[in-house]
């Protein structure tokens, strides 16, 4: 977490680069649909690997249509679990290439909040707010995520993530969370980009091959999450979706 906090990336990718192995090809610049390749597989939108939050599939559609259109934000995350070798066989389908899992914080033992405001060249805009408590024993977290550019290259996008997180310990062997995300992205970023000549040329001032293409991205999940430790070696955990 500490890491990921000095790095203050604007994207995953950013974080992602940084393993061994794992090739991370960009599309629009603000790391929306990830391209993750391990093991020189093809990276194009993530198909070989297994994307996870907090250990639940982040795809519209897993085992059918893999292709990563949602990207779990770094902005809210604590940490990043990337696995290349041959455990990846028991988190689910596509992971032939391997898992990436994004981490999200649990709540703390006191009340916690923050506000986080960032901004760059091209109209980029980055505003997380964030609050988290226990209360005896259930604790929770909300970040409220509103994230958006005017001009990064051709692409021009407004991102709003709500998120919440809460965890109720029954004993000292037995716990259960329960998650809620709502994301709504419209942003003028599909397969069509530029050609060749645009990017020759640089610069920002590009002519979009289709000035009317949109793409509206809608993600809306709930998961439980259990856990019971049978003792400090062995743990099952179940998580229905």
């Amino acid at each position: 977490m500490a890491e990921i906090k000095n790095l203050h990336p604007i994207s995953g990718n950013e974080v992602l680069r940084r393993v061994a192995g794992v090739r991370v090809v960009d599309e629009e610049g603000a790391g929306m649909r990830v391209n993750i390749g391990i093991r020189g597989l093809d990276p194009d939108r993530s198909r070989p690997v297994l994307v996870l939050e907090d250990g639940v599939p982040v795809a519209l559609a897993p085992y059918g249509e893999p292709d990563m259109y949602y990207s779990p934000a770094i902005d809210r995350m604590a940490g990043v679990e990337i696995l290349k070798g041959s455990r990846q066989i028991l988190y689910g389908p596509q992971t032939i290439g391997g898992v990436v899992n994004y981490i999200t914080p649990n709540p703390p033992s006191e009340q916690e909040g923050a506000v986080r405001i960032q901004g760059d060249q091209g109209g980029f805009y980055s505003n997380l707010i964030n609050y988290r408590s226990t209360f005896g024993n259930p604790g929770f977290q909300v970040n409220l995520l509103n994230k958006g550019a005017k001009n990064i290259g051709p692409t021009e996008f407004k991102i709003t993530d709500i998120n919440s997180k809460s965890l109720f310990n029954f004993n000292e062997k037995s716990e259960l969370g329960l998650k809620l995300v709502l994301y709504n992205e419209s942003s003028n970023s599909t397969y069509i980009g530029i050609n060749q000549v645009m990017y020759d040329q640089g610069g920002n001032d590009f002519a979009r091959l289709a000035p009317d293409d949109q793409l509206d991205v809608q993600c809306y999940s709930v998961s439980f999450n259990h856990v019971y430790r049978f003792n400090p070696n062995v743990k099952l955990r179940t998580i229905p979706s």
